[in-house]
């Protein structure tokens, strides 16, 4: 609508992801690096994380337009699937035919010998997953294995994995401890530094034909201070500013037309950026803590509720974060699970001093495991002996008749 009205050939401040209008900001810079260093390497994986509309889709496109022919390229954005409809869509994006109705192992053949194929003449697969933090632990789990097919003999198959930082909080899981070893190279985007969003809207305008100065000092500054340099952001405040000062026919747009949206202010709101910086590493686990974390989402999916149910009201202890994210020891969420399993230890401890027994340290769900078989045991052997159902010891037998006429049963 403003496009003639300031002279311009093309929207300056379009969304989509245009090769044409890139601007080699610092944090660019560098995440182009990280890629292509990663590919230049032959390494597995490469993660790219960062904000909703800090630039990681157009980073990928950068480096599948830079990329050689050597390369068989696969870019995935559509990733609210599972792994056997994302299997589909490599295939798709390699161009290979198969059956869509064709079950798991016949595609993960096609795959196969396609890798084959691909290795005798010395070139390489990349596959690039945007959007990935919606992958489940399934699916992801299921792309670290693809790199498996076509060894012994050399890796074919790499692959960049870009998302928002849930993404990062998904790999730490333990399950995923096998692909979080294999990603060697990773990088979070930063947005924009201050002194780079006037740079940046220049830019932008004078790609799309206009060369004189559009935007005031003070109307930039305010576009920073409220896109807190997240160039989709800037995009969306400096469009709304020009359609403002359209309407006004005003030639040069000042603070005045640029006005905090609702809608704007939702997606800075629901886009923070410190959130990479919160994700944790995972704890290192014991080899027996790291066995019961992998397996215990495994079994519960097999019981029922009211079975899983039983189970929690049998416990004499429970380790909370077996079965929940990893989290730092350093964060209070940490400290309370440590209260927690400390006050669980001295409530067993007293269980242990009440029944007269003691227990080695060792491991506690195994200490679970014989505490309840004994009382058990002693309860059936207690109440056959009430019963005379075998024969007791003399001193047993009396404070058995002792206890019995307590109660009126003798």
């Amino acid at each position: 609508m403003y496009q003639a009205f300031f002279g311009l050939k093309s929207n300056p401040f379009r969304l989509d992801p245009n090769l044409d209008f890139i601007y080699t900001s610092e944090a660019h810079q560098e995440s182009i690096a990280h890629l292509c260093y990663g590919i230049e390497q032959g390494e597995d994986f490469v993660l790219i994380t960062g904000a909703v509309g800090i630039g990681k889709t157009l980073a990928l496109h950068f480096l599948l337009d830079q990329i050689t022919s050597s390369y068989h390229t696969a870019f995935i954005n559509v990733t609210l699937v599972d792994f056997r409809e994302l299997l589909k869509m490599i295939l798709s994006e390699l161009k290979l035919e198969f059956d869509r109705q064709g079950d798991m192992a016949e595609l993960l053949g096609i795959l196969k010998k396609h890798f084959l194929d691909v290795r005798r003449k010395r070139e390489k697969i990349l596959l690039v997953v945007d959007e990935a933090q919606n992958l489940d632990v399934e699916t992801l789990e299921g792309i670290r294995i693809l790199g498996n097919l076509a060894q012994p003999g050399g890796q074919v198959l790499q692959t960049v994995l870009a998302g928002q930082p849930g993404l990062t909080r998904t790999i730490n899981r333990p399950e995923l401890e096998q692909l979080r070893q294999r990603i060697r190279v990773r990088y979070n985007l930063k947005p924009l530094a201050p002194e780079e969003v006037g740079p940046y809207i220049a830019h932008r305008l004078r790609i799309a034909g206009c060369e004189r100065s559009v935007f005031s000092k003070q109307a930039v500054e305010k576009i920073r201070g409220l896109s807190r340099g997240i160039p989709r952001l800037v995009n969306k405040y400096a469009d709304r500013a020009m359609l403002a000062a359209f309407v006004e026919e005003a030639k040069v747009i000042g603070p005045n037309h640029v006005k905090e949206d609702e809608e704007v202010r939702e997606d800075a709101q629901d886009n923070p950026l410190d959130e990479e910086r919160r994700v944790v590493a995972p704890v290192d686990p014991s080899p027996e803590d790291r066995g019961h974390r992998a397996a215990a989402p495994n079994l519960v999916s097999l019981l029922s509720d009211d079975e899983v149910e039983k189970m929690v009201d049998r416990a004499f202890e429970v380790e909370p974060d077996y079965l929940s994210e990893a989290v730092n020891p350093d964060q209070p969420e940490a400290k309370q699970l440590e209260a927690n399993k400390s006050g669980a230890e001295d409530s067993h401890a007293k269980n242990s001093r009440k029944s007269g027994k003691s227990h080695p340290k060792g491991n506690q769900s195994l200490f679970s495991v014989i505490i309840l078989f004994l009382i058990v045991v002693v309860s059936l052997s207690f109440l056959a002996g009430r019963f005379d159902l075998i024969p007791l010891g003399s001193r047993d037998q009396s404070q058995l008749q002792k206890d019995g006429e307590d109660v009126g049963l003798r």
